[in-house]
């Protein structure tokens, strides 16, 4: 909701998604018009992700563009490094 009522975003608008999971918040934002910067720190995700990315190609490449997957972490805090007991779900 709050995507589509942003007045008429453009692709300096940038939109960051922490923890993406599927991609599919980033994937509406970036329908929606805004740059959007996909964080996902799970390796198992990621690649999930990126498959889905790639498969953007031939269904709206607009979309696919607009779209840049980190596989990092967001945090308050900087330079730690995290582990993961990776089971590509919701809560790693």
């Amino acid at each position: 909701m709050l995507l589509q009522s942003h007045p008429q975003p453009t692709e300096s608008t940038v939109v960051i998604e922490v923890g993406c999971f599927r991609l599919q918040q980033s994937l509406l934002a970036a329908k929606n018009g805004f740059r959007t910067y996909s964080v996902e720190a799970s390796p198992t995700n990621y690649k999930q992700m990126t498959t889905r990315h790639d498969q953007l190609l031939t269904e709206d490449k607009k979309a696919h563009d607009l779209i840049t997957i980190l596989n990092k972490a967001g945090s308050a805090k900087s330079r730690q490094v995290l582990t993961f007991d990776a089971i590509g779900g919701t809560g790693e």
